[in-house]
């Protein structure tokens, strides 16, 4: 959660004079929050479904090795419920990340636009 937090964080202090011109603009705040913060959406579905093969193979070396010292066999299987299960919580972090953050749009000044302008 922190991760996403932070990465969530990032994005709304790099877009800092984006959000601003949107204010001067009249964009209202439920526009600017959803054009900042939900164009990630796609990004954190897309690194979770990478992030699935990826564990099964960090996982399958590393039962290989623990097994090759053990005499063991540990077959590295995931259960669909759990992917299903995983993905409902990365998602409800990431959507809380978002509530959070959107109160960080809500307070960057229009003038910002205009430092931006005069630097």
């Amino acid at each position: 959660m922190i991760i996403i937090y932070i990465v969530t964080g990032l994005v709304v202090d790099e877009s800092r004079t984006s959000i601003s011109l949107m204010k001067v603009f009249g964009y209202r705040k439920k526009e600017i929050a959803r054009l900042i913060l939900g164009s990630n959406t796609l990004i954190v579905v897309a690194g979770y479904l990478l992030g699935i093969p990826a564990l099964l193979g960090t996982v399958g070396v590393l039962y290989g090795s623990l097994t090759e010292s053990l005499q063991i066999v540990l077959p590295v299987k995931l259960n669909v419920w759990y992917m299903l299960l995983g993905f409902i919580v990365v998602m409800i972090t990431f959507e809380f990340a978002k509530l959070i953050s959107r109160k960080k749009v809500t307070r960057i000044p229009m003038s910002e636009a205009l430092k931006a302008g005069t630097e």
